[in-house]
């Protein structure tokens, strides 16, 4: 960008935390810190939740959508305090939104009940909802409409 003095508003950049148990108020923070020191800006456009840190049925492995509760109680999830709740997720994204470190989040391999969820819980909180979710279906990968009951 700046070898060829485009300016950065002209450019849309995004990033995204690794996923699973690291997905925390703690480490979303740090790891944003991480993206805009590697990126050389001061502002990320979107910042994505790669892979949430709860159970998540994912039709790209062969699984059924239909959300199963019980399988959120799973240990592996239970384990060093996990999952974040949707509120945690919610607030620590609008403290990276408020302090213009990212101008919009989203999630990735998520479902529509982390989506759903996300946004419902940042309009009652009053913060920035999610604007995006990436998923695995494309000419490729089109697992979703074997697997996507």
């Amino acid at each position: 960008m700046r070898e060829r003095k485009v300016p950065r508003e002209k450019v849309v950049i995004a990033s995204k935390i690794t996923g699973g148990r690291n997905v925390t108020p703690k480490n979303i923070r740090r790891d944003c810190d991480g993206s805009l020191e590697r990126f050389k800006t001061d502002y990320i456009d979107v910042y994505q939740l790669h892979w949430p840190q709860r159970y998540s049925p994912q039709a790209n492995w062969g699984q059924s959508l239909k959300y199963n509760v019980e399988n959120d109680r799973d240990p592996y999830w239970r384990q060093f305090g996990g999952p974040t709740s949707f509120e945690e997720l919610c607030v620590a994204m609008e403290d990276l939104v408020q302090r213009g470190k990212i101008r919009s989040w989203g999630l990735c391999n998520d479902n529509a009940y982390g989506l759903t969820a996300c946004t419902r819980t940042a309009k009652s909180l009053g913060t920035t909802p999610p604007c995006s979710i990436q998923g695995d279906f494309s000419i490729l990968d089109r697992k979703v409409r074997i697997h996507g009951d």
